[in-house]
């Protein structure tokens, strides 16, 4: 038990995406906790990184805005939104408690306030009825073609509660 905790630790590391370049007053670093394996969420994909620096190309679009960011994982897109003052929740689903915790450390480690919560596509609670987001985020959510249904059901009901919304995302073609 002891050498499989070990084994976990070892695999942690921190990676470094920095917005702006050092000149400009607003430029920050965000630092991510990834665990190297094949979880999903513990990890920060290609799309997640294009997703983010397009929250702060367009950062002005974002300020005061709600943000949901849906499966978010490492969070990086949600947290660049938060760090240029939008009012963030980052979701995972909701069995996915290394991928919440993680979040939360994440949060922490870069400073940013951000309501986590567990959100599985598809499924609802009060909680996440109550969400009235402008803009939903999703990075690299169009991984799975049997996620497509619960996805966008989630995504079309908090776009039904605003009629201004946005869904923002990016993929990768896989094939």
């Amino acid at each position: 038990e002891e050498e499989e905790e070990e084994e976990q630790q070892d695999m942690i590391t921190t990676s470094h995406h920095d917005f702006g370049d050092l000149s400009d007053p607003h430029h920050f670093r965000l630092c991510i906790l990834e665990v190297i394996r094949e979880e999903y969420g513990l990890y920060v994909w290609p799309c997640s990184i294009v997703l983010a620096e397009y929250v702060w190309q367009q950062r002005s679009r974002f300020v005061g805005s709600n943000v949901i960011e849906l499966g978010a994982g490492t969070a990086l897109p949600g947290l660049v939104a938060a760090k240029i003052g939008a009012n963030v929740t980052l979701t995972d689903h909701c069995d996915r408690l290394e991928v919440l915790q993680n979040m939360r450390k994440i949060c922490e480690k870069n400073h940013v306030n951000c309501k986590i919560q567990g959100l599985t596509w598809g499924e609802w609670d009060p909680t996440s009825l109550n969400l009235n987001p402008e803009m939903v985020l999703g990075a690299d959510t169009l991984y799975s073609s049997k996620d497509f249904d619960d996805l966008f059901s989630t995504v079309s009901y908090f776009l039904r509660k605003n009629l201004d919304g946005v869904f923002i995302t990016t993929y990768q073609s896989r094939r």
